[in-house]
Order: structure tokens, then sequence, then C-alpha cells
């Protein structure tokens, strides 16, 4: 078989191959379904291409001309087609297609009218040609604006297009390009130029590029497909040329040097560089992979290597600071975010972010979220483009997650697992130069991204182990209080009532005494003063019952239960308030307690419900002197009838997760919360109050404590309008 033939049958089979392996990929996609089209024409001009290379007479020369002079004009409609249904622009530019495919199926007419060629002829040693006609040139002319038009439109497409379809569309252009080249060199014997037609063989390269970039979704670099397929063909050029340049220009001279024989040593020579072709691909590959790739397996290395030391840092907000830090400067990315998980508000909130913070998008999600379904069904990293790319899949909610990872801005999300626990995940945004995440940059990610995970979960253990000892630490010392307290209680006490019986011994003696003195013989003056110092004793007296409560209420809240037991809510919010009173004035505000009788008991410890309640109180107070601040400072805008700050207190009877409980609730009128502030408010080291007024671990503590009794505790907030807070705790057993 002739190699014109050959090179005709093989892309005949890939273009065909390939267009069915496409449209089997997703059936149901527009441009799969394009594609298959477009293999199709290519199928067929590759048919008539193949007759023609073994065409022995004009007539069949002829015959095998229109074949393939049919496929060409059909490609360019199947090419348009399949391009404008890639670039989403078909609907727009359907009268435009309309026209130009009835202008070509005039042309397959007049094909096989003879009107573009009547003729064939032997021009040159590679076999026959047409003698086209004045039509011929016409369509010439419709050929090269169809082509430069579908380049132009791809090129445009590409610009605009974001990153991965900027990369597909690169694909599909320059292949477009090697295409056209190789094909469009067949022109040339048409108008008489003596030219080989061997570089057709760049079609079967041409649609080969084109399926890759339809099907494959963790593409490589243009750069690096180009440059594999160029030392791909030229060693396929040369193991292939030499052998058919022999046989076809130098037979005579063989066949006069070695008789009969003459055929062994293109056969030799073809089967010698066949055995090598392969070694010599591997290594010029290899070599010119490390110059390309250089700048990628260097940042990956520098990752890798990062990933190594994490282990020793303890600090937990350090080491994700310094994760993310990494990551931005070394891959050179827009933005990268860490999410982790937050078992009390059930959801994975944003623990650090670097880069472009304005186009972050969300800091929480919830772990019912479809991308949180989806990482942990595939338990892989997840490309956003990947995903938008797949069209109808087995993947579950992709429209879904699509959507959560637009919101946070997410190119490509990296799970991190420790054994079968979703820890939290890695957000990453485009890469700065527009390259694509590559399959080994996703291993190289995924790699950090699980050692991370052994990093934080050792720095969280840290973390809680520390604050446990704080914890413990807080209750030996309100321990040694109560004990300190029980043994000075008395002599407190004994200070207080000696300064009141001896004001009210000097209010009862001297202070009378003298009043009736002046009263009978004194001057105004004299009486007013009398007055006063008798006010002055009777406030010294209240003073010392006041100090005498006080250190009694001190004394009953330092005192420690003894483990858990059944708690009375009103005894227990009655205690509660006694020792609030001690520190804020109530008459300020508008307080109400709503407890009512017979309310089932709790199973808890008293001290630390006392202790969550008085916390809550008093943040309840606090966001109503915050409130007013911000009236005065005009952060906040005032109404024109502002009510009092008012705080409720109150419990009913409820069920949660199905079992009997107690919800205590506290409710103010105060500040109130941003969204992004209610997702953060549990955080450890998180306040509102500022710096110098809170540390940020009170309800962090808060909901430990209530953890720690099996409770819940839940939420609502609203910026200017309020909190309430409700804790759920369970009932003792009827039992």
């Amino acid at each position: 078989m002739p190699l014109t033939a050959l090179i005709g049958l093989i892309n005949t089979i890939s273009s065909i191959a390939l267009a069915l392996f496409v449209f089997f990929k997703n059936p149901l996609g527009k441009t799969n379904r394009a594609y298959l089209l477009f293999g199709l024409c290519v199928g067929l001009y590759s048919i008539g291409y193949c007759l023609w290379g073994m065409s022995k007479t004009t007539s069949d020369a002829l015959l095998a001309f229109k074949v393939l002079t049919t496929g060409i004009i059909l490609i360019n409609s199947g090419y348009l087609e399949f391009a404008f249904n890639l670039l989403g622009i078909r609907k727009r530019k359907r009268w435009l297609l309309l026209a130009i495919h009835i202008l070509n199926v005039l042309f397959v007419v007049s094909v096989w009218n003879e009107g573009l060629f009547a003729s064939v002829g032997r021009k040159n040693v590679w076999g026959y040609w047409p003698y086209p006609k004045p039509l011929f040139y016409a369509y010439f002319l419709m050929w090269f604006w169809q082509m430069g038009y579908g380049l132009f439109a791809i090129r445009k497409g590409y610009l605009l297009a974001p990153s991965r379809q900027a990369v597909q569309l690169r694909y599909i252009f320059y292949s477009t390009l090697i295409g056209y080249i190789g094909g469009g060199t067949n022109w040339l014997p048409w108008f008489g130029i003596n030219f080989p037609p061997y570089l057709n063989a760049l079609v079967s390269v041409y649609i080969g590029i084109l399926a890759y970039a339809i099907v494959r979704y963790r593409i490589m670099d243009i750069q690096m497909v180009i440059t594999r397929t160029g030392i791909f063909g030229l060693i396929y050029c040369v193991v292939i040329g030499i052998p058919a340049f022999l046989i076809f220009q130098m037979r005579d001279l063989l066949e006069r040097q070695l008789g009969v024989n003459w055929w062994m040593l293109p056969a030799g020579l073809f089967s010698l560089l066949s055995f090598i072709g392969p070694f010599i691909y591997m290594t010029v590959e290899r070599r010119a992979e490390a110059v390309l790739l250089k700048e990628q397996k260097a940042y990956q290395q520098t990752l890798l290597q990062a990933s190594k030391g994490m282990t020793l840092i303890k600090d937990l907000n350090h080491l994700l600071n310094l994760i993310v830090r990494i990551l931005t400067k070394t891959i050179r990315i827009t933005h990268a975010r860490i999410f982790l998980w937050d078992s009390g508000g059930k959801q994975f909130i944003c623990r650090a972010a670097r880069g472009d913070h304005h186009k972050q998008g969300s800091d929480a999600i919830s772990e019912t979220a479809a991308l949180i379904q989806s990482i942990q069904e595939t338990r892989e990293p997840l490309v956003l483009e990947e995903i938008k790319a797949q069209g109808p899949t087995p993947l579950k909610l992709s429209d879904e997650v699509v959507r959560e990872m637009e919101e946070l801005d997410a190119a490509v999300v990296i799970p991190s697992f420790v054994q079968e626990r979703l820890l939290g995940f890695v957000v990453l945004g485009d890469k700065k130069s527009k390259r694509l995440y590559t399959e080994s940059d996703l291993d190289t990610l995924s790699t950090l991204a699980n050692q991370a995970a052994l990093a934080i979960e050792n720095c969280i253990f840290l973390t809680e182990f520390e604050q446990q000892q704080a914890h413990f630490f807080q209750a030996a010392k309100m321990a040694d209080l109560g004990t300190m307290a029980a043994g000075i209680a008395h002599q407190i006490n004994n200070r207080f009532a000696v300064i009141k019986l001896g004001v009210e011994a000097a209010r009862m003696t001297e202070i009378k005494n003298l009043a009736a003195y002046h009263k009978e013989n004194g001057t105004d003056k004299e009486r007013l003063m009398v007055e006063t110092l008798t006010k002055m004793c009777e406030r010294v007296m209240k003073s010392s019952d006041h100090g005498s409560e006080i250190v009694k209420r001190l004394l009953s809240f330092s005192r420690l239960s003894e483990g858990f037991q059944p708690v009375l809510i009103r005894e227990l919010t009655a205690t509660c308030i006694r020792l609030w009173e001690c520190k804020r004035t109530l008459s300020e505000i508008d307080f109400r307690e709503e407890i009512p009788d017979g309310l089932v008991k709790v199973h808890g410890n008293f001290s630390e419900l006392e202790e969550i309640l008085f916390n809550l109180l008093d943040n309840a107070f606090d966001a109503i002197k915050m409130k007013e601040e911000a009236w005065k400072l005009g952060t906040l805008e005032k109404p024109a009838n502002p009510e009092k700050g008012r705080i409720v207190l109150s419990a009913r009877e409820a069920y949660r997760n199905k079992k009997r409980c107690v919800e205590v609730v506290v409710t103010d009128n105060g500040i109130g919360m941003s969204a992004e502030d209610k997702q953060k408010i549990f955080v450890p080291f998180f306040t509102t109050k500022g710096a110098d007024k809170g540390t940020g671990l009170g309800l962090y503590v808060i909901r430990k404590m209530v953890e720690a009794h099996t409770g819940d505790i839940e939420l609502e907030s609203e910026r200017g309008q309020g909190t309430t807070f409700r804790i759920f705790i369970p009932a003792v057993s009827e039992a």
C-alpha cells in the first residue's frame, strides 16, 4: 500500500474511532454530538484520501477526489458547529451557521455535478490531481474564510474564558492550526505547486488532540502536549520516512546494487528504527519535560519539604497562617483559605485566609452541604472547572457543588482527612499565571493536606489540653476560694457587725442627744449638720448589711457542688441573680424572670450551671450597653422612640433529640451580632467586646460546659435587634 494511502487509512480509523469514543463518553452533551459529526466528516475526507492514494486510473482518482472534496467541504460545517457549541454561542450564531451550511451543501452538489473540477491528471510523482474550474476558486476563498473565522472565534474564546476552559480552547486552537496546516498543504498541487502530500498525517494528530481536550479533565499544559506531539511526530517521520524514501525514491538504485533482495535494506532499517525509536522518544521527552516543568517541580518540592516540618509547630493559628502563606507564595495563586470543622456550630468555618480577601466568598459551610457530601464520597480534590465540564455524571448534586464552590470562590478544594474523619479542607484560588492545576499538582497538594491534618490535629489536642488544664486550675482555684471564704467569712462578718453596732450605738445615743440639744439651742446650720451626720450613719449601717450579704453570696457561688446531682432551675436562677446583682445595677434595665413552678429538675453540676447563666446574663447586659454606646457614636442608627434595655430569663420543659430536657433562654435587645460574628462566636479567643474588655474564651467555655452536661446551646441574633441564647439541659430521669 502506498504511503499516501496508508496515511489516509490511519486518519480514517483514528478520526471515526475518536469521534465515537467522545460521543459515548457523554451522548447527551451537545459538544460531544457536534464532535461526532465533525469526526465523521474528517473520516469521509480520509476515506477519499485513502482511495486516491491507491488510484491506478484517472476515473478512480476522479471518484476519490469527489469523495475527499465532499469531506473537506463538510469538515468546515462540522467544525464551526462544534466550535460554536463549545463556546456556547451557537444559538446567537444560528442564522450565520444556517447560511454556511446551505452554501456548503450547494458546493457539495457542485462537486458531483463537476462544477469545481471535471477531470484529473498526473501533475507530479505523487499521483493524480484535479484541474480546477472557476467555481473552485470561489469555494477555496470560502474554505479559507471559514477556517480563519473558526480559528478567530476559538482564540477570542480562550482569551476571555476561565482557566480550565481557556486551556481546553487553547488545545483546540493549536490542534486546529496543526490540522489545517497538514490538510492545507494538499491544496498546493491543485495550483500546480509541487509539494509532497505527507503532512496530511498531521490530521490524525489534530483530531487526537481535540478528543483529548474534550474528554480529559486534568489537562496538562498545552506546551507539554505540543512538545510531546512534536517529538513523537519527528520520530514517527524518521521511522517511517527513511524506509519510505528508500522504497519510493531509491528503488531502482537498490535493485541494481542488491538485486531481488533489495527490499531487505528498507525492511531491516525500518525494524531497527522501530526498535530504538521508543528509547529515543523517552530520552528526548524526559529532557524536554525537565525544561518545561522546571518551575512546577520546584514549587512542588518546596511544598513537600514544608509538609515535613509542620508537625513541629504547636500553635494552631501560627500553623494555619503559615500554610496559607506558603501556598499563595509558592504556587503563586490569588488566594488560599483553610476551613476546619466546628463541632459546636456543626459546620466548617474559615480559620485562616490569605490573598485577595474581597473575592473570597463565604466564611462557613454546613456539614450537610453538597460540597461536603461530595468530598466525603470521593475523598479526592475537587476542581471547579472539571465538575462544570463533566455535564451529566454519576457525581451527586454536581450543580449544587458548583454553586457552593463559586460561593467560596474556590478553583480547587483539597480535603484533609484523619483516618475516616474529614478534619477540614483547603480552598485555593486560580493561579496568577492562568495555568491549570495539573494532576501532579493535586497529588502534591493532597500530600500536603494530609500532613497538615496531622499537624492540625496535634495542635488542637495541645490547645484543648491546655484549656482543660486551665479549666481544672480554675476549678481548683474556685475550690480554694470556697475553702478560704468559709474560713474568713465569720471574721469579715464580725468586722461588719462591729461597724454596724458601733454606728448604730452612736446614732442611738450621742447623735440622738446631740440632735435633741441642737433642736433647742442650736442654729439652723448646726441642726442641718446633725441631720447629715444621722443620714451618713444610716448609709454606713446599710453598706455593712450589703457587705455581709455579698460575702454570703460569694461563699455560696464559690462552693463547688459535689459532682452531678438533681438541680432545681428556680433555685439555680435565684442564686445566680443574687450574685449578678452584686455586679450590676438591675434598675438600669428592664429585667424579667419567667420561671414556671413545678419545672422538672435537671441533672447537672450546680456551680457550673450557675456560672453558665451568670456569664450569659452578664454578656446580655454588656450587649445593651454596647448598643447605647453605638447610638452615641452614631455607628448604629437610633430609633425615634428607643426602648429600654431588656433582658428576659425564662425556662420551660422541652424535648431535644427525643430526650426530655429543660430549655433555659436568655434574651436581650442589645447590640446583636452580624452573620459573620455568629459563625465565629464560639471560636476560642474571638470576641466582639474589644481586647480590653473580653478574652474571647467565655462562650467557648460555656459551650464546653453545656456539652459536658450532654446538652446543646443555640444562638439567634440580628445586628441592632438583640440576641437569644437557648440552652438545653437533660432532665433528671423519671426512673
